[in-house]
């Protein structure tokens, strides 16, 4: 699949950033530009056969250099081929002289918005997931974002949280996972923040250089960066994001091995991991480092849905305290219109 990441963060929400090693049925990514990646791929395709292999390729421009480029790579005679596009873009016009299938991208929707179209909803449905199921959680959501009672609005209120830290100097906002299978999940948000709220002009055309910068991270980044979260500047709102339910193991114990750490003996990994976030969330206060906190109570397609509908409509409103449209990002076609213009000085050399 050539992709962003809207349906790779689901998908790996619900079905884990290993599902590959336990399932018959791959999903293979690509994205950017990568010799490994591509030879994986070609690999995995060269040992299936053509007809049982599906090769998803989503641009809603048509044209955008690395889905292109990845595309002409990969693609062989015989493959199935599903094209999600513009309507009357290049690539939706080249599915219909080539009789690929064809889906259109809403023009209203966004990449970072898109996940509940045609981009997100039909990979997501032919690996499994239960996209009634993710449009009920996003319904629910966006139900619970224009609800007129602020208390009850968790889009409203931490759009107000970031806006007012980012006016007192918290300009990097850290989405923190104990949870790995929702790093593709916290991507999609650095996505969504950084290209709907990092605006050079506001609304009336001033240049203003707006922004929150948004960062991922998972547990494994304590041991790296946790002399930084608590000694260097306070210059970050946190998100500590929590999953209730997940699949535990026994802490066996191993002869010489008990003692190491006596506290984990006869602890479950889940509960590890529980005092692992909470450590992380008491220092934190001790060091009036500001977080919220997120609880999903398990990683089911509604929760997902849920999330991600509330995550857009935050955005949104931090936009319009902000003073900045959401919707557009103009900047981002200076490096591509570069590219292609890289490229010709390329072959021109040459």
């Amino acid at each position: 699949m050539l992709r962003k990441f809207t349906a790779q963060a689901v998908f790996e929400a619900v079905k884990g950033k290993h599902y590959n090693l336990l399932s018959k049925k791959k999903l293979l990514w690509l994205d950017a530009i990568d010799a490994d990646s591509l030879a994986a791929v070609k690999n995995a395709m060269q040992n299936t056969l053509a007809a049982k292999t599906l090769l998803i390729v989503i641009s809603k421009s048509g044209n955008t250099t690395e889905t292109i480029a990845n595309f002409q790579t990969v693609y062989k005679k015989g493959v199935n081929v599903v094209v999600i596009s513009s309507s009357g873009s290049p690539l939706h016009n080249l599915a219909i002289s080539s009789t690929f299938k064809h889906l259109e991208i809403p023009y209203a929707a966004g990449g970072r918005y898109s996940v509940f179209s045609n981009v997100g909803l039909f990979p997501l449905a032919v690996m499994g997931i239960d996209v009634e199921k993710l449009a009920k959680g996003a319904k629910r959501g966006a139900l619970a974002s224009l609800s007129l009672n602020w208390k009850q609005n968790p889009a409203l209120v931490m759009a107000t949280l970031l806006y007012l830290h980012h006016k007192n100097g918290k300009h990097l906002h850290e989405h923190f996972f104990f949870a790995n299978n929702l790093e593709s999940l916290g991507k999609w948000y650095r996505q969504l923040l950084g290209e709907s709220i990092g605006k050079e002009l506001n609304l009336q055309g001033k240049t203003v250089h707006e922004g929150i910068t948004p960062i991922v991270a998972t547990a494994v980044d304590l041991h790296s960066q946790a002399q930084l979260y608590f000694g260097g500047k306070n210059n970050r709102l946190y998100s500590v994001v929590e999953v209730e339910k997940q699949k535990g193991f026994a802490i066996s114990l191993v002869k010489k091995a008990a003692d190491i750490v006596p506290e984990i003996r006869g602890k479950q990994t889940v509960e590890v991991v529980s005092a692992i976030a909470s450590g992380f969330k008491k220092i934190l206060a001790v060091y009036k480092r500001p977080f919220v906190e997120i609880k999903f109570s398990e990683l089911s397609e509604e929760e997902i849905g849920e999330y991600m509908q509330v995550q857009m409509v935050t955005v949104i409103l931090l936009a319009h305290l902000l003073n900045v449209t959401p919707f557009d990002q103009p900047n981002v076609e200076d490096y591509k219109k570069e590219t292609k213009r890289q490229l010709i000085l390329v072959s021109k050399h040459y």
